[in-house]
């Protein structure tokens, strides 16, 4: 997978376009930077093809960043679309949820725009297939469980629905909860701080704003009907067992009880990159399942014969696209890789590996503990066993 090369700029403020030249100079082997105080100018560079990010301001003469990101989504939909505001617009936020990426605020300091690029490109370096990777930046939401979205659908205009009920419905659906985060993570709220709970994402968005989501915009939808029923359930069973599994080795490591959503919504997002392959590649993602069982072979293994890359890198790198919070991001990115961040101490990767090992119907932990030298944390990963198996865990959709 090739990595962030091409990076375009566009603001009317010719002071801040000379000091993104500044910042950037130092780092012009690793990224070409094009600097436009014109929106026009921007878009017939971009019209070329090879931009790989996109920063734009808001409030611009003649064509404001909404309209701009827009036109770039259209000619050139893979480009990563973020969005620089200093003015909350509940319209214009509502507009820009199937236009936006990421949204930062202003001032933006200098720093955070190096670290949306690097972590961007970080994650785009595990995608190794380029066409999988153009695809996944188009996707502007997934679907949802049709009891949930029916559901959601039902309660929402009822006047006696309150914002923490449509919250709980969201909270238990991987599609609505994600994009939830993307929205109130967004510059518009202003928010000093990440929310990873989509109940609080929720009461933070507001009941009217949720309401034009789902009816106006549309920006939830359901399952296609000709997707597996059993796996769709099972998909999501899975995702709220893992994320309570997680929440729970949390607690029991004396994790707050703020940051223990973290756990949670982690552990609900691992598996996002498998609704991806079930909403826009269903034949391809049969031929994984068809695949593990002809050769006997991991899923993950399957997955990468099939598709290049696992769902769980998949899913981190949506969620990147999308702006969430790292603490949500990186756990799921690395999650196979757990072996290679194990310490004496407990950390968010081995957390959110074993909370998806003991959601399992089938492991074999005296494998894993192959992989682990230290006794100390042998013992740790029994107890979290015994948390993970004595709770009830089912989440029945069907």
């Amino acid at each position: 997978m090739n990595s962030i090369k091409n990076i375009v700029f566009v603001d009317n403020e010719k002071k801040v376009l000379k000091s993104l030249k500044r910042v950037f100079y130092p780092m012009r082997k690793k990224w070409a930077v094009s600097l436009f105080n014109s929106p026009h100018e921007a878009l017939e560079v971009i019209s070329n093809g090879g931009v790989d990010v996109v920063f734009t301001d808001l409030k611009m003469p003649g064509m404001n960043g909404l309209e701009l990101l827009q036109k770039v989504k259209s000619i050139s939909p893979s480009t990563l679309r973020i969005l620089l505001t200093g003015q909350a617009d509940e319209e214009a936020n509502q507009r820009s949820v199937s236009i936006v990426h990421q949204y930062l605020q202003k001032p933006c300091e200098l720093e955070t725009i190096k670290e949306v690029i690097t972590r961007a490109d970080r994650l785009q370096l595990l995608m190794e297939n380029d066409n999988l990777s153009q695809i996944i930046s188009q996707v502007d939401s997934l679907p949802s469980l049709p009891i949930i979205y029916n559901e959601i659908k039902a309660k929402i205009d009822l006047p006696e629905t309150s914002a923490h009920e449509i919250g709980e419905i969201v909270s238990k659906d991987i599609a609505m909860s994600a994009k939830m985060l993307q929205l109130v993570n967004s510059s518009f709220f202003g928010l000093r701080t990440k929310i990873t709970n989509p109940i609080d994402a929720v009461l933070m968005v507001g009941l009217n704003t949720v309401k034009s989501l789902v009816l106006s915009i549309k920006i939830f939808k359901k399952l296609s009907a000709n997707i597996d029923e059993k796996i769709a359930n099972a998909l999501w069973n899975h995702s709220l067992t893992v994320g309570t599994n997680n929440k729970k080795i949390a607690e029991h490591e004396g994790i707050s009880r703020k940051l223990q959503y973290d756990y949670f919504s982690a552990g609900m997002f691992l598996d996002l990159g498998k609704l991806f392959f079930l909403a826009y590649f269903p034949r391809e993602y049969n031929l994984v399942l068809k695949l593990k069982e002809d050769k006997n072979i991991s899923e993950f293994k399957a997955e990468k014969e099939i598709f290049g890359s696992t769902n769980h890198q998949v899913g981190a790198y949506l969620m990147s696209i999308w702006g969430l919070p790292g603490s949500l991001v990186f756990p799921c990115a690395f999650n196979q890789e757990y072996e290679t961040h194990i310490e004496d101490e407990y950390n968010a990767i081995m957390s959110l590996y074993f909370a998806n090992l003991f959601a399992s119907e089938n492991y074999d932990l005296p494998e894993e503990f192959n992989k682990i030298n230290s006794k100390k944390l042998q013992e740790k990963v029994l107890e979290w066993e015994k948390i993970c198996t004595e709770q009830i865990t089912g989440f029945d959709y069907e």
